[in-house]
This record gives C-alpha cells, sequence and structure tokens, in this order.
C-alpha cells in the first residue's frame, strides 16, 4: 500500500483534515472523515470519488463501487457523462499511481472499473490487458469479450497509442499462455506501426529471442518474426533469426529461401558473412544439397579472407554489434567440410580477433587490481549449457570433484529456462553461486567482473556468440575455454585445455591460446543414467548378430 498521500495520489485534492491520515495509511479512518463530509454536503460530486478510491484501498471493493454510483444515478444525461469522465480519469491516475508502484493487483482491479465506465478506452483496455497478461490471469473468456484484435483492425491510427501498443505486446508475449493473443495483436497492430515500424520490430526480435531460445519454442518465434516481416520484407536482422527458427522448427524449404533473401539483400561485408553463414547452417541442416553447401563454404572463406584483408589494411569499417556478434560463430562450419587445421585455424583466429577488437570498441574495457591472497579461489563457468545436453551431460564430473577447501564455483547460466530441468538443478544444488542471465553480453560480463572471479571458464566456444562477446571483453583476469567446442581463438582467452591425443604436439603453431594438456584426457566421466530399453532387435527384425550403425547427432555433422 502507499505510505503517503503524494505516493497514494500526487495531484488529488483531499480534505485538508483527511491528509494526515492518508499519509499514514489510516484509510479507514480518512474514510470516516469523508462519510462526515458527504453528509454535511451531499452535492460536493468529488467527495463520493474520494471515499469510494479509500473504500477501495481498504479491500472493501463492493463498497467503493457503490459508492461511486451514487452520483451517476441521478442527474441529467449530460451531468452523467460529466461525472463518468471525472470519476474515470479519478481512477485512471490511481490506477497509474498503483502500477508505478509495482502494485499490479491493484491497478488491474481499477481499470476494470474503468473498462466498466469506458469500455470504448483503448488505452485503458490496452492497459487492462497487459496487467492481466503479467498476473497472469487473462482468461479465454476475459479475451473473447474484449475482442482487442478485431477492435486495433477498425482503430484509425493513433501515434500516441503506440508506445501502449508495443509494451502490451510484449506483456502478451513475455507470458506462454499468452502468446497467441500476443501473435494476434501484432498482426492486427500492423497498419498502425507502417510510419513507424522500427520500435515494434527491436521488440519482435528480442522477443522472439527470448521464445525461441530460453522458452524453447522455435515455431512460435518464427511466428512472431513472420508477422514482422509482413511489415520490413528486407529486414536483415529479421530475416537472420528468421531463418534459424524456421531451421530449429524443421521448416527447411522456409529457412533457406529466408537466408538467401537475406544474403541477396545485404551489402556490407559483415552482413553478408553473417548472412551467408545463416545460409550455410540451413543448407547442411537438411545435409542433402551438397554442391550447394561447397558453393556456400567456398563464398564463406573468401568473404572472410576479405574480411580478414580490410582490418590488416585498417580500411575495416566500424561493425554495429548484432552484426559483429555474428562474427564469433562464423567459421563454424570449417572442421565439418574440410580436413585442414592449419587453415582453419588461422581463419578462426583471425576472425575471432576481428570481432574481439569490435566488441572492445562497443563496450567498457576492465582492470584488475591485485587481490590479497583468497581463502578460496573463485572459478566461474559461463554457458548456456549446463542443462540436459552434451556439455551438461559431460561437465558434472569437474563440478563434483573439485576441492571445494580450495575452490568455489561462480555458475552463469545464459537463457536459464523458467523452470530448470532436473541436470540444471544438480548444477546450482553444487554451485556456491549461481547466476541466472539473460543473453546479453555486456550485462553478464558485469556480472562476472563485479564478482570478482579469478578464473573463468567458457564451456560454449564458437556454439554461442554470447559467451564469445563475454570473453571477448575479459572480465576475469585469467581465461579458459574447455569441452564446448575447439578453441574460440578470441585473443582475450589464456588457455585451452586438451590431451595430448585431441591434440597432439604441435598442435600449439595454430593456436592463440596457451594449450594446456591434461596427462590422460581432457574430460573423464564415471558413467550415464539410463533407461530400460523400450525398443528390442526383434521388434525391428533386426539380426542378433546384426551390427547397427546409430548417430545421434545434428545432420550437419554428416558429411558423405
Amino acid at each position: 500500500m502507499p505510505s503517503s498521500s503524494r505516493e497514494l495520489l500526487p495531484s488529488i485534492d483531499w480534505l485538508p483534515a483527511a491528509r494526515d491520515p492518508i499519509g499514514q495509511g489510516e484509510y479507514v479512518a480518512a474514510a470516516a472523515m469523508y462519510q462526515a463530509a458527504i453528509e454535511a454536503q451531499p452535492d460536493t460530486i468529488v467527495y463520493y470519488w474520494h471515499l469510494g478510491l479509500l473504500q477501495f484501498l481498504t479491500g472493501d471493493e463492493v463498497a467503493a463501487q457503490l459508492t461511486w454510483m451514487v452520483p451517476l444515478m441521478n442527474g441529467s444525461e449530460q451531468e452523467i457523462q460529466q461525472r463518468t469522465r471525472s470519476l474515470t480519469l479519478l481512477l485512471d491516475e490511481a490506477a497509474g499511481d498503483q502500477h508505478s508502484q509495482e502494485n499490479y493487483q491493484l491497478a488491474w482491479a481499477l481499470r476494470q472499473h474503468i473498462h466498466q465506465l469506458d469500455p470504448e478506452s483503448m488505452g485503458n483496455l490496452l492497459l487492462l490487458v497487459q496487467l492481466a497478461a503479467q498476473l497472469d490471469i487473462l482468461s479465454a473468456a476475459d479475451w473473447a469479450s474484449y475482442g482487442l484484435g478485431q477492435r486495433l483492425k477498425n482503430l484509425t491510427s493513433e501515434p500516441s497509442l503506440l508506445p501502449l501498443l508495443r509494451t502490451t505486446i510484449a506483456a502478451l508475449l513475455e507470458n506462454p499462455e499468452t502468446i497467441p493473443y500476443g501473435i494476434e495483436v501484432i498482426e492486427a497492430s500492423l497498419p498502425h506501426f507502417e510510419a513507424a515500424p522500427q520500435s515494434l520490430l527491436e521488440e519482435l526480435i528480442n522477443q522472439a529471442n527470448r521464445i525461441g531460445h530460453k522458452e524453447g519454442n522455435p515455431r512460435r518465434a518464427a511466428q512472431v518474426l513472420a508477422l514482422g516481416r509482413q511489415l520490413a520484407p528486407n529486414h536483415l536482422l529479421l530475416l537472420r533469426f528468421l531463418s534459424l527458427f524456421y531451421q530449429n522448427s524443421g521448416a527447411h524449404p522456409q529457412a533457406i529461401q529466408t537466408a538467401q533473401q537475406c544474403y541477396d539483400n545485404s551489402t556490407d561485408l559483415a552482413g553478408q558473412v553473417a548472412a551467408n553463414h545463416v545460409l550455410l547452417r540451413g543448407l547442411m541442416t537438411v545435409c542433402s544439397q551438397w554442391r550447394d553447401i561447397e558453393a556456400a563454404f567456398q563464398r564463406h572463406l573468401t568473404l572472410l579472407e576479405r574480411l580478414a584483408d580490410q582490418a590488416n589494411q585498417g580500411s575495416l569499417p566500424a561493425i554495429p554489434p548484432a552484426e559483429n556478434r555474428w562474427l564469433f560463430t562464423a567459421p563454424f562450419f570449417q572442421p565439418y567440410l574440410r580436413d585442414d587445421l592449419a587453415g582453419n585455424r588461422r581463419i578462426q583466429n583471425q576472425t575471432a580477433a576481428i570481432a574481439q577488437a569490435q566488441a572492445r570498441s562497443q563496450h567498457r574495457p576492465y582492470s584488475y587490481t591485485p587481490k590479497a591472497t583468497p581463502s578460496r579461489l573463485k572459478v566461474g563457468y559461463v554457458s548456456a549449457c549446463l542443462r540436459r545436453h552434451s556439455v551438461g551431460w559431460l561437465a558434472r564430473w569437474l563440478y563434483r570433484h573439485h576441492d571445494r577447501d580450495q575452490v568455489e564455483i561462480y555458475s552463469y547460466l545464459i537463457n536459464s529456462p523458467p523452470q530448470p530441468d532436473w541436470l540444471q538443478s544438480w548444477y546450482i544444488e553444487q554451485s556456491n553461486v549461481v547466476r541466472k542471465l539473460d543473453a546479453h553480453s555486456p550485462h553478464i560480463a558485469e556480472q562476472i567482473y563485479a564478482d570478482q572471479v579469478d578464473i573463468l571458464v567458457d564451456l560454449d566456444s564458437i556454439t554461442l556468440d554470447t559467451t564469445c562477446e563475454v570473453m571477448a571483453l575479459k572480465p576475469a583476469p585469467v581465461q579458459v575455454s574447455w569441452l564446448g567446442w575447439d578453441a574460440s581463438g578470441i585473443p582475450a582467452v589464456d588457455y585451452y585445455i586438451a590431451d595430448p591425443y585431441v591434440l597432439p604436439r604441435g598442435a600449439e603453431a595454430h593456436y592463440s591460446e596457451t594449450l594446456w594438456r591434461l596427462p590422460q584426457t581432457y574430460i573423464a566421466v564415471e558413467g550415464f543414467e539410463t533407461n530400460a530399453p523400450s525398443l528390442r532387435r526383434s521388434d525391428l527384425d533386426i539380426p542378433d548378430d546384426a551390427v547397427v550403425y546409430l548417430s545421434a547427432q545434428r545432420a550437419y555433422k554428416r558429411h558423405p
């Protein structure tokens, strides 16, 4: 509840005698003063508004509604219209006040009363829907009664409503249960944003990334971006993400067509690299069009070499952050398409160095002051894969066998789902400190730096651009890559953990990191939990002595 009259309603002209009790939250006492005032001056309409509001704030919503109705039951039609307008304005201000104080339930209840008084108010309806989505109380029956989608289609464009439309769309998309309503509102809102599309497109891209990655629903993410595509058919960042979500949801023809459109419309070199990378990923996910894959790969190598030439000549223009993050992962497919350690690492290292230089020009650099010898070393692990994922399965024994007298474990979980699976819950239990962070690299880096982590271990490498950018910003004095892929080649990474088998003697000539070879193996496991098999050879007419081949990998890891 608000603690002062100014917090309660900044501009209301309260009875002088009621201001102190209102300021102290004594609404019952203040309401009694208003009851007496109404008895003395029954024609002073504003007293009814104030008394009803005080009753509402004490939880007596029925009494409040009855109080507000008294002046609306008598008078001429014009007087009743004026009084309704006066009450609506007061309740609107009260609802906004409660909203700003994060009293969302009260704000929603006040908006409900406004909707009953003025059902044609689009601004109030948008706020009402927004609050209901935030509170997870938007029922199908309420949604149908509001008819918001149809009303938006019939509405003449009002630029003043655009910010409210955008925040309402965001609220609907952030609640998994109301995403279909959000998609309906987006579709109905597109004509209203035609004159100023960028603000909506940014919101759609951000929300689609959250839905597709954090919520794990690429089909819905693609639906959201496909609507944005209607507003801006050649928006390059939107097309890239749309292609990715088409790929992840199995819509392969749409994915390849969208990526090709993105490449055809990209004019700057960094944009062409990003678009071609998405196209190559789409082709390899299908894993059948090998002539197209080979052509896209050769073009990719040419683009990356041109990028390095421009950087060496000092003629590379500044690359926007959204473009630059794609550079970190751009060489990802090299080892799947050619067996050339020297050539692959050269391109990997030079591309990573360019991306790091650009990232450091865009975000704050970090510096470190020597710390007194700590009682325990702070070791941070940053990854989006400490869950039911190959990295999550394989990293457990390192966590388990840390000497906790010597080491504190900090886990930085990127895009952690709202309900972690059992394996991520295990990691959370094993950690001294857990940070669940959205995929916003500068914020993650700032958190790691604030935690004063001594050694930061990257488990993703170039499988995730967010982790790459975090490492490039160097938020920890010592940085290491392990497990998730080959070394990233980012100059800010000091060490890469390997062993004599995966990287034999002489391999260090091709790495910018110092190779830290463990004596026997860079990874050790004690075993995995398994279920009893539900399908047997006899069910498939496979002989008992037959050899069965299985690949459980993505299609792009299979090569003719």
